[in-house]
């Protein structure tokens, strides 16, 4: 179960954090304890403070090594007894000191700060790198600290070498540099494969658990820009927020079931249009690759350039060639409904031809046409309920056709009457934010 930090730890931070500030000293007077922490390294206060939490040993020379790459167990170590002391603290008293890194690995487990595919009981010794470091911290703040703030708008553009950063971690790099915890080097590159320091690794854990000594970036965005997100696709930049309150959906007659493969979100990749691009930035998934573009369809989606995650623009097959991904999800049909829908499911089958003999060992998922208000269907034109209707039949014969699996997203979000919610959405086609996080979570399940 996660848990917000325990009131005892909060006491303890807060008191240590007045101490610094006021230039108290803790122990030691004017040093941390070790031999090569002087007191006007940029590193002092938070080794001080890491210290004080039990969080980091030096060697049994008496020095920390600040220079020397941080592993993977003393970086859980860091953590857990930050964020998760009343879990942390039994690992203090173990009478045998080489129990000390499997306890932290199964907290951090526990805890899901790590999974069990990414860092083994064998790899406890190895270094961390900085990328693993970014995900571990912004799995703190998100799941444990239960952070919310949104990204910087002017994120990418801080982040010197954004267009390299990998899709698994191009979330967690930008949570890092949004909420100032950590500003990468004097070039302003995060250089993520790099191994993290043993200072470094002080330094962002303090800076996690210490939102006061946060080293924001700047410049800092207006407050009249504040919490918006960089995107080419102004449609979904307008969306306006959601009601108050958790979203409540009616319960489909034939509830959606996805019977295939497991969702293993690193190994997954999902192509659409704007509500693709709605689900990447409000759905809360962000280890999958995403491939999204305004206006996208089955017409052009060989020929035209996809966005992805990092804001690279790549055409589908570049995006997708050299790539091993087990899950590719492909949702395309809300620009197409006034066509004929005879040609609309030749092309895509061509595309899921393509795709195939790119990546022949993943499993295709094609996602059906999102239902769409009875306001909008009312309203002319081409986004109908019969329209979606008549698409959606196409999608399931075409699946079978191809032998790929069909996902019933529409069967989601329909009412009783097979329209989208009024509440649901802001334009009678496109989701009100909390929606897209439903959409994220049936699609992971």
């Amino acid at each position: 179960m996660q848990r917000k930090r325990s009131l005892s730890s909060l006491i303890v931070t807060v008191t240590v954090f007045a101490m610094l500030m006021s230039g108290m000293s803790m122990a030691h007077d004017d040093d941390s304890g070790f031999k090569d922490v002087p007191s006007d390294s940029w590193f002092y206060d938070a080794v001080l403070t890491m210290a004080s939490l039990n969080a980091v040993d030096g060697f049994s020379d008496g020095l920390f090594k600040p220079d020397e790459p941080v592993t993977v167990a003393q970086f859980l170590k860091m953590l857990c007894a930050a964020v998760i002391p009343d879990r942390a603290e039994p690992a203090l008293a173990l009478s045998d000191p080489n129990d000390w890194s499997e306890f932290f690995y199964y907290a951090a487990l526990d805890y899901a700060l790590i999974r069990e595919s990414e860092f083994t009981l064998d790899q406890l010794d190895l270094p961390l790198s900085r990328y693993d470091a970014a995900l571990l911290i912004s799995r703190a703040s998100e799941k444990i600290l239960q952070e919310s703030a949104p990204l910087r708008s002017d994120v990418n553009a801080i982040i010197a070498d954004s267009g390299e950063l990998p899709a698994k971690y191009v979330h967690a790099v930008q949570l890092c540099y949004s909420k100032g915890i950590s500003g990468g080097f004097e070039d302003g590159s995060f250089n993520g494969e790099k191994p993290l320091t043993r200072a470094q690794g002080v330094v962002m854990v303090m800076r996690l658990t210490l939102p006061e000594v946060r080293n924001l970036p700047s410049p800092e965005p207006s407050p009249a820009t504040r919490g918006a997100v960089t995107t080419s696709a102004s449609i979904i930049a307008t969306v306006p927020p959601a009601a108050s309150g958790s979203p409540v959906l009616p319960t489909p007659s034939n509830s959606p079931v996805k019977d295939a493969a497991a969702f293993v979100a690193e190994e997954t990749v999902i192509i659409g249009d704007s509500l693709t691009h709605g689900l990447y930035l409000y759905g809360k998934m962000r280890e999958p690759t995403y491939l999204f573009s305004t206006g996208m369809s089955t017409s052009n989606a060989l020929s035209k350039s996809f966005e992805t995650n990092s804001g690279k623009k790549l055409k589908l097959i570049d995006a997708l060639s050299g790539e091993d991904y087990k899950a590719v999800y492909i949702l395309l049909g809300i620009n197409e409904l006034g066509s004929d829908v005879e040609a609309y499911s030749t092309r895509y089958g061509k595309l899921i031809d393509k795709i195939k003999e790119t990546l022949p060992d993943a499993t295709i998922y094609i996602e059906s046409v999102l239902p769409v208000s009875k306001k909008k269907s009312n309203s002319g034109g081409s986004f109908t309920k019969a329209n979606v209707l008549k698409f959606n039949d196409a999608l399931m014969k075409l699946a079978e056709d191809k032998e790929v699996e069909y996902l019933d997203v529409y069967a989601i979000f329909a009412d009783e009457d097979g329209y989208l919610p009024p509440d649901s959405t802001w334009d009678g086609v496109h989701l009100n934010t909390k929606y897209y996080a439903v959409w994220a979570k049936h699609l992971s399940s």
